[in-house]
């Protein structure tokens, strides 16, 4: 009597899934970082070009000129994004184009406060909760 002895075995097949599953283990959270990391570039290049908008509001402005009165002012996204150029957040949904706003002092410059679906650009400090131009960086963004 002949045996036939194609195909594969069971241990085969078990050893086989264990090196997929050990590779998967491996690799899905990676990705996971990756793509959370990602999110929060995203967020961030939406907050520096809210800055750029503020920057030219500040620029027309001329209750801001060095010789006026004026410290301050807050730029709401929707007085500087008329054209909604700023894509939806990378969660999906759409920035709060109400509450999301760039405050321009003139003694401390720039601070940006972007409010997303998931996730924020803010400050956990100042009572604004603010983050200035030059600490604008993937440890700004917070999840809410």
């Amino acid at each position: 009597m002949k045996m036939n002895n194609k195909g594969f075995t069971l241990v085969e097949l078990l050893a086989v899934l264990a090196i997929i599953a050990i590779i998967g283990g491996i690799a899905i959270p990676n990705v996971i970082s990756l793509m959370d990391n990602n999110k929060k570039d995203h967020i961030v290049n939406d907050a520096q070009r809210l800055i750029a908008l503020a920057k030219n509001a500040v620029a027309a402005d001329r209750e801001l000129r060095a010789d006026s009165e004026t410290d301050f002012k807050k730029y709401k996204m929707s007085e500087l994004d008329t054209k909604n150029s700023i894509n939806p957040d990378p969660d999906g949904g759409n920035y709060d184009r109400v509450n999301s706003y760039v405050k321009y002092t003139k003694n401390s410059g720039y601070c940006v406060y972007l409010l997303g679906t998931k996730k924020a650009v803010k400050s956990d400090t100042g009572e604004d909760n603010c983050v200035p131009e030059e600490r604008l960086n993937r440890s700004a963004v917070k999840d809410i």
